[in-house]
């Protein structure tokens, strides 16, 4: 990484300071929170950019601490939001950090909403927008239409722990 990524990354422990969180309006509501985990973990296997993994490397101690990890393919955290406002919904997932131990990104439904919560270190705006279009197509049961995001990351690193 780059000294503008790292110092983005390093700043991911401060709530909401490099998360984004994007609202999109559905026509119906999502059928449930398990299909919407499971659409979740569809397009993390689809993506390879939702099984990344930032470290920051320490040259003097000889080692790493991993910054967000997605690469053991664990679960995205998905909520529910069922008697709050969309927008009150939105302000409490941009304002929670996302955990190190899992993914880059947090779903949630709100009513008529999707809420998508990421870290911007991981995702851009650009990618985010094949990301959600493959994310409603699994929701709705379909295959995703893009291609995987293969060409925007650069070559994954193995490390020795």
């Amino acid at each position: 990484l780059d000294a503008p990524e790292r110092w983005n990354c390093a700043k991911h422990k401060v709530a909401g300071y490099m998360s984004v969180t994007n609202v999109v309006t559905l026509d119906r509501p999502i059928e449930s929170r398990a299909a919407l985990s499971k659409a979740a973990a569809a397009l993390q296997q689809h993506h390879p950019l939702l099984r990344a993994r930032l470290v920051r490397r320490h040259e003097e101690l000889a080692g790493h601490e991993v910054l967000l990890d997605c690469s053991l393919g664990g679960e995205v955290e998905v909520r529910e939001y069922c008697d709050v406002d969309v927008a009150e919904a939105a302000d409490q997932e941009l304002h929670e950090p996302l955990e190190a131990e899992v993914c880059c990104f947090r779903l949630a439904s709100c009513g008529l909403h999707l809420l998508v919560t990421y870290h911007h270190g991981f995702i851009d705006g650009i990618s985010l927008m094949v990301i959600l279009e493959d994310l409603l197509h699994l929701i709705d049961g379909q295959t995703p239409r893009s291609e995987a995001l293969h060409g925007l990351l650069p070559p994954a690193r193995r490390s020795e722990e």
